[in-house]
């Protein structure tokens, strides 16, 4: 089987999700799942399951990454002071955050 350009762009997308989670949520202020879905799918071109990014969004709220909390009808998430270091750990490295560019739609 032959894997396409976007095949692999959405594997490496997906590796890095909860770098991506996080970064969203810092420029955002704050997260909520169908409006990050619907950023990627703009963003990236990548179409992502409620379940993938949610299950993603708990492992970064047991790792005390995100901090969740109910609004009015659905849950908000923001960073934590350490998901902000572990954040900006990351994208300290220039590569890191070209790579990260990189992976964005080029429409």
């Amino acid at each position: 089987m032959k894997l396409s350009k976007w095949n692999y762009r959405e594997k490496i997308f997906l590796a890095l999700l909860d770098i991506i989670l996080l970064k969203y949520t810092k420029e955002n202020g704050s997260l909520a799942g169908y409006d990050f879905m619907m950023w990627v799918h703009k963003t990236y071109g990548v179409l992502l399951s409620s379940g993938t990014v949610y299950t993603k969004i708990y492992s970064l709220e047991r790792r005390g990454l995100v901090k969740g909390e109910w609004g009015e009808r659905k849950r908000i998430y923001t960073l934590t002071k350490e998901g902000e270091a572990t954040l900006n750990s990351v994208l300290s490295d220039p590569t890191a955050r070209q790579f990260l560019t990189s992976l964005e739609k080029t429409s």
